[in-house]
């Protein structure tokens, strides 16, 4: 977000965009839509094409397809829900002209900086990168190793392994915090947006939704009883806007969320998600945003 707000702000020459979807991830995107057009030119890093590469692209871009963690010819590590570091050997080759991210990096930095105070070619060499973060980053220091032992670890800290937190009093503090009232207007509604089973990200691989059974994503999930206060049936087109944006035709499906309460998908609904942030957490509010509902013509 803090990337996104620079880019606004100001003109910027160039960047290296490396993986993710920044257009998509980020909320309200007619504003990231204008801060990646502020970017004249623009390098992505990609797997996979996305709504980045169509979207904030006003001048020029360049997409370079890189190989996947699980496409890697040399041995990659990754970390699991547990906090585990694991030694991935790589897997299929979809491409054989597809290269490494690090690869094409460590290239672009010999082609840039030179090889002066630090040897980039090294580092196209994974087990020279582990090294390097063993001895950067403190909770790290097996990883150097783990190309040759083939040996799992945890990162230190991560973990608790006695019932108590790292609090005066040993126990965990929990906060209320107020959410803004709506004004109590019939057609306003707090909206959040939610990811359904088959996406990853801001990625979607598949239409249906088996977590909410649900055929189509162009859609808001509404209290059946708001539905009937409203005067609309299920299958009903409505349209969500509010001072960010609007959708326009979404199809309403009754679903088991509490009255007052609407949920549509991420990132589809970014439209209507401001981007101003949390003055704490410094995120944006996805999950509590005021919208108006209409009827769609």
């Amino acid at each position: 977000m803090q990337c996104m707000q620079a880019a606004h702000d100001r003109k910027m020459d160039a960047a290296f965009l490396m993986g993710g979807n920044l257009y998509a991830s980020n909320p309200d995107s007619t504003f990231s839509e204008e801060a990646l057009n502020r970017i004249p030119f623009k390098v992505f890093l990609n797997t996979t094409l996305n709504q980045g590469h169509l979207f904030g692209v006003d001048e020029e871009a360049i997409i370079l397809p890189v190989a996947a963690r699980d496409e890697e010819k040399q041995s990659t590590t990754q970390e699991s829900m547990f906090s585990f570091i694991r030694l991935s050997d790589g897997g299929i080759v979809r491409l054989n002209n597809v290269r490494s991210e690090n690869d094409i990096l460590c290239d672009i930095a010999i082609g840039v900086l030179e090889e002066k105070d630090i040897r980039f070619a090294e580092y196209k060499k994974h087990n020279n990168v582990r090294q390097a973060i063993a001895a950067t980053i403190p909770g790290f220091e097996k990883i150097e190793n783990i190309g040759n032992t083939k040996k799992e670890f945890q990162v230190s800290g991560r973990i608790l392994h006695e019932p108590f937190f790292p609090t005066p009093d040993k126990k965990a503090n929990f906060k209320t915090i107020a959410i803004p009232p709506l004004k109590g207007e019939k057609d306003e509604f707090r909206l959040m947006s939610i990811r359904s089973e088959g996406q990853f990200n801001s990625i979607v691989y598949e239409e249906y939704d088996l977590f909410r059974k649900q055929e189509e994503r162009w859609i808001v999930l509404m209290n059946p009883e708001d539905i009937g206060k409203l005067g609309i049936a299920e299958n009903d087109f409505i349209t969500l806007h509010n001072s960010t944006g609007t959708m326009e035709r979404l199809k309403v499906k009754a679903f088991n969320i509490r009255a007052g309460n609407l949920a549509a998908y991420y990132p589809e609904a970014n439209i209507l998600i401001p981007h101003t942030t949390d003055s704490r957490s410094k995120t944006p509010s996805f999950k509590a945003v005021a919208v108006k509902v209409t009827l769609s013509v």
